[in-house]
């Protein structure tokens, strides 16, 4: 099991440094990072227990933004920020006491601070569905909702790219609604995304 969690940290740290390498070309950071789209790969490393059960988690997607209403952003800039919303599509590997992937698609909310700091927080959360091979772990099915939130920043990078850091928690379970069995699972991440 270590040499799982070795591979995959492994990997998130190549992407960081790959993303912020391809990023860092010489240039100044760009002037306004609140135009920057929220549209990027994503990949996050995350650790599952249950039980006896413990399971370390590679994710890999590509977020896209799409223009949310209008009243939310207005909202969101008399409290200091912005607000976007994004579609996120996922795939999610597992190894460890359990072998096993799921695919998501969840819909979501990102409340973004402004200013020009070279820090610039971010909230996100949102609820979707997954399918999940996830088996033996009392989850009552295959169809599941995914509910997430996350917490992290941007950090501007010398080519024009912002590359977020974070925290995410996932919850998937399938609200009793298809079996009685629905003990759920949760996943936390260390999150990486480079737009």
């Amino acid at each position: 099991m270590r040499n799982v969690a070795r591979l995959f940290s492994a990997v998130l740290l190549a992407t960081f440094w790959l993303g912020a390498n391809s990023a860092w070309s010489g240039e100044s950071p760009p002037a306004d990072t609140e135009s920057a789209t929220l549209s990027g790969p994503v990949v996050a490393v995350g650790f599952s227990e249950k039980g006896d059960v413990s399971m370390y988690s590679l994710s890999l997607g590509y977020r896209h933004e799409w223009q949310g209403p209008d009243f939310l952003d207005a909202a969101a800039r008399r409290h200091g920020g912005t607000i976007a919303t994004v579609l996120e599509p996922l795939l999610t590997l597992f190894a460890g006491d359990r072998e096993s992937f799921d695919l998501q698609l969840v819909p979501m909310l990102r409340w973004q601070g402004t200013g020009q700091g070279l820090l610039r927080p971010w909230i996100e959360g949102g609820v979707g569905i997954a399918w999940s091979d996830l088996r033996g772990l009392n989850l009552g099915s295959r169809i599941l909702f995914s509910d997430q939130v996350g917490v992290g920043f941007d950090l501007p990078t010398t080519g024009g790219k912002l590359l977020a850091v974070g925290y995410r928690l996932r919850h998937l379970s399938h609200a009793g609604l298809w079996a009685n069995a629905n003990s759920g699972i949760n996943t936390h991440f260390v999150l990486v995304t480079l737009r």
